[in-house]
């Protein structure tokens, strides 16, 4: 599971160090880069990165947004090696489709069960994004969290945020 978020700098060749916690839960030397919703870009380990792929793949050709989604998941997709380094060269292309410069401060962010790669610039505008109770109201209205309560192990009811 990946979680927390890493600063890390994006070298002139587009080089970028995984952290150690990241690394412990790649399995093997490779991971895929996808393009990302909010102008960054996806880290998927090889089996997730298969799921989208042929998910995407299914969808109907009729369809302008099912071939957008091809263009943006199949089309732009891209398997990276991690070197003796634990770095991967991200493709220049999509670095400046994504607003990368070289040798610019970068943020990993977990995100479950894949990451995410923002430009540090657009990473501190998404979290100023996330302060607003206001917009947050209107966001989250459809969503609720559950969650067990572990220190009532005779009350069963839930907790509710």
């Amino acid at each position: 599971m990946f979680d927390g978020e890493f600063k890390r700098h994006l070298d002139a060749k587009g080089r970028i160090m995984i952290p150690a916690e990241y690394r412990e839960e790649i399995e093997g030397d490779h991971i895929h880069v996808i393009l990302g919703f909010e102008q960054n870009l996806m880290l998927l380990l090889p089996a997730q990165y298969e799921q989208i792929r042929d998910y995407v793949a299914s969808l109907n050709l009729l369809d302008p947004n099912a071939r957008r989604m091809r263009r943006m998941f199949i089309a732009k997709a891209k398997e990276l090696s991690i070197d003796g380094n634990n770095r991967i060269r991200v493709p220049a292309d999509l670095l400046e489709l994504t607003g990368f410069d070289n040798s610019s401060s970068v943020i990993l962010a977990g995100n479950g069960s894949y990451i995410e790669l923002w430009t540090e610039q657009k990473w501190q505008e998404f979290n100023q994004s996330l302060m607003d109770p206001a917009l947050n109201e209107e966001r989250f209205k459809d969503f609720s969290i559950i969650l067990s309560n572990p220190e009532a192990k005779d009350d069963p009811r839930p907790l509710i945020m």
